[in-house]
């Protein structure tokens, strides 16, 4: 059955009141037994110098100041000098805000931080987050527009006939994982911001019920479980278990009959079968996971040229309360002795307790004073869903002072600063990396981010807003001023106060005309005249350096030449070639994500799994849906290549490698039998290269008799001829 139907059984919960127990002072907080183990001392240090990276590292990428929603209106906020190089938006992260913001049409900061003419209009023309939003339509399509969008392909020819059902299986596990819609939003936001990082992680979905079910027992009652911990249930299949003979080396039939899903569980003689009650866990999905990371929530040092060379990166989030709990019980059933599994969970329990009574848990939706007392005391409320503010921290360190720094993955309760979990990044990540990839264009050298399409537009874009909303301003200013001389009226001179009312009469004091008396003045529009042309001129410098641009985009300012068709083609030649640059920045980040995923899949795969594809002339029928199952064995510690292909590009390698193949066969046979020897080896080498897979059969040294000029038997062809009758001419 297919791996999302598996089930695992619940780990029953230990009785808190017999394993709590209070803070010794001297033992270590982090209850999980690892390889990297440090005294009370230690951790203490630890964990006081990941905080201090941590703020160190908000205050330079300014995270401590733009933080809060709508900084820019707070009071004391330092208002920017004339040049715009002064106060939080000129940090790191407050430009990533204001452009992100930008994207959206969200423009309410500009009057405080811009002011002038914004305070008084602030429409926006989203010239600059149209032309993004084609460079990522244009990226989207370069990198994923075709099925499939990745390819595997081995590494040496040993792992050749494993590749292929690898390649078949990674495509169905990134789809299963939805890789594909990660990188696309990863994309995205690098054209946004200047870079999107990616997380990788292994993930387990689990849901849990209780059912009735008909179990295995022993003769006490007791149950008989399998290999993973995992209920027997009558429903399962047994099998005969297989064994290798040690005088033939043959596979052989010991007699014994074994669970099939494990293979190890030996059936009982007299099967006891008991029906109860259970708690069962199912698994709706176990596999790699990709996010993208939010900006606000992504700490590296700004001087760092990767994310993987710099001495801390930090991934700050919140997870709920009885998530964490979670975590912690399933470390725990993997402790491998009772006294292990003991003492960690009564760490766990000192854990969960000092996060709930001291840390600033709020649940959802809630304050911190709003949580009742019950929540505070205990793990939750039911309906209540605690959050904890969780620092993940990726820092090289030498908490031992023997001067080798050590990669080091640690976990902490920000508002506590209790450790809830460290390891040496190593034993965490199967490439012993960071579990992060960055997406980034326009790449800084020397730095680990890039620039955005959004800040590289972003003077034109403001000069753009600029002279609309001057025009703007001038039409709603704009109207009628009138000049009104009462004295000038007899009804004037009875009433120095008399006020112009339309529709009444007023009678003119001797030779006085209207117009000394009444004088209308039009404020006309002088701003703007050629608003539209110099929008669409600053609209074409955009699209040319996006590289962009198209026809249409090129007759913004007139150009007569884009109306031709080598105008035309001109354009969309010099736009490919500058938007190249642009594909080139992307490509290491998502390759990097592919790569992490199929790491991921290939190192913590470890049991039998079906999985479903769908192929024209497959096994299972043409256009028939089929099945395989993937066996631990087959992937796993297999060196494997990864390579993100555009479908139109994998068909111009193809055509251009058989091409070239056809040519080293002809080139090949072509030759005399005893240099066909020689260089046969040779040939085989060329062909398998160019990845063709009977490349032994197709070169084959073939000795080849020579022809006579008159063919091989003039003579008897002749005899032939002259013995056969000959008939009539037609009779034309």
């Amino acid at each position: 059955m297919p791996q999302q139907d598996q089930v695992q059984r619940v780990l029953e919960p230990v009785p808190g009141e017999e394993v709590i127990r209070e803070d010794d002072g001297v033992s270590p907080l982090m209850p999980f037994p690892t390889d990297y183990v440090l005294t009370r001392e230690q951790e203490e240090e630890l964990v006081g110098h990941a905080m201090k990276r941590l703020g160190d590292l908000e205050q330079e990428m300014g995270r401590d100041i733009t933080k809060g929603g709508e900084w820019w209106n707070f009071e004391g906020i330092a208002l920017p000098d004339p040049e715009g190089k002064d106060g939080p938006q000129a940090t790191w992260m407050g430009k990533r805000i204001l452009y992100d913001k930008t994207f959206r049409n969200e423009v309410e900061w500009r009057p405080r931080l811009v002011g002038g003419i914004f305070g008084e209009s602030n429409l926006v023309v989203p010239a600059a987050r149209r032309i993004c939003r084609q460079m990522v339509a244009r990226a989207i399509n370069y990198f994923f527009g075709t099925d499939p969008w990745f390819a595997v392909y081995p590494v040496g020819n040993a792992d050749m006939i494993r590749a292929d059902q690898s390649d078949r299986y990674l495509r169905w596990k990134m789809d299963q994982a939805k890789l594909k819609r990660t990188e696309e939003q990863a994309v995205e936001r690098a054209f946004i911001l200047g870079e999107a990082v990616v997380k990788t992680t292994w993930r387990n979905k689990e849901q849990i019920y209780k059912t009735t079910a008909t179990v295995l027992v022993d003769e006490a009652g007791n149950d008989i479980l399998d290999a993973q911990g995992d209920y027997i249930v009558e429903a399962d299949e047994w099998i005969a278990e297989t064994v290798v003979d040690e005088m033939t080396g043959q596979p052989i039939e010991s007699g014994l009959m074994v669970l099939k899903r494990d293979g190890i569980t030996p059936m009982p003689q007299v099967p006891i079968w008991q029906e109860k009650r259970i708690t069962r866990r199912i698994i709706t999905y176990r596999g790699p996971e990709a996010k993208v990371i939010n900006y606000l929530d992504f700490l590296c040092p700004l001087d760092a040229e990767t994310v993987q060379d710099a001495d801390c990166v930090v991934h700050l989030y919140d997870r709920p309360f009885m998530e964490l709990a979670d975590e912690w019980q399933k470390a725990i059933a993997q402790n491998s002795t009772p006294d292990q599994r003991l003492e960690a969970t009564r760490k766990s329990v000192e854990l969960l307790r000092r996060l709930a009574g001291t840390s600033n848990t709020t649940a959802a939706g809630q304050n911190s004073d709003q949580v009742d007392s019950a929540t505070k005391a205990g793990l939750t409320n039911e309906r209540q869903q605690p959050m904890v503010k969780i620092a993940e921290f990726h820092l090289r360190y030498d908490i031992d002072g023997d001067g080798i720094l050590e990669d080091i993955m640690l976990v902490i309760d920000r508002e506590s600063r209790t450790p809830i979990f460290y390891d040496y990044v190593a034993n965490v990540t199967p490439d012993g990396c960071r579990p992060f990839a960055v997406v980034r264009v326009n790449e800084i050298p020397g730095r680990w981010y890039g620039m955005g399409a959004m800040e590289m537009m972003n003077p034109s874009q403001q000069v753009i807003d600029l002279w609309m909303n001057r025009k703007n301003r001038a039409v709603s200013g704009s109207g009628r001023v009138d000049f009104w001389r009462p004295h000038n009226t007899v009804e004037g001179r009875a009433n120095p106060n008399l006020e112009m009312n339309w529709g009444g009469t007023y009678t003119p004091i001797g030779d006085k005309e209207a117009k000394d008396i009444l004088e209308s003045v039009y404020i006309e529009d002088n701003i703007g005249d050629k608003l539209m042309e110099f929008i669409e001129f600053y609209m074409q410098l955009m699209m040319n350096e996006s590289g962009v641009m198209n026809a249409n985009d090129g007759q913004a300012a007139g150009l007569e030449s884009s109306k031709l068709a080598t105008g035309i083609r001109n354009i969309e030649k010099s736009g490919q070639e500058l938007f190249s640059l642009f594909l080139g920045h992307l490509e290491p980040g998502v390759s990097e994500t592919l790569n992490r995923m199929v790491k991921l899949v290939m190192t913590r795969l470890d049991e039998m799994e079906v999985y479903r594809y769908f192929e024209e002339g497959e096994e299972g029928g043409e256009g028939v849906q089929g099945f395989q199952e993937i066996n631990p064995a087959d992937i796993n510690n297999m060196e494997i290549d990864t390579r993100v292909l555009l479908e139109r590009h994998r068909g111009e390698q193809i055509l251009e490698s058989s091409l070239r193949a056809t040519q080293l066969v002809k080139d090949f046979y072509a030759q005399p039998f005893e240099v066909q020897v020689v260089t046969a080896d040779m040939y085989r080498g060329m062909l398998k290269a160019l990845q063709v897979k009977n490349a032994d059969r197709v070169i084959q040294p073939i000795q080849m008799l020579p022809v006579q000029p008159g063919g091989p038997d003039p003579q008897g062809t002749a005899a032939a001829a002259a013995s056969k009758p000959r008939q009539a001419p037609a009779n034309l």
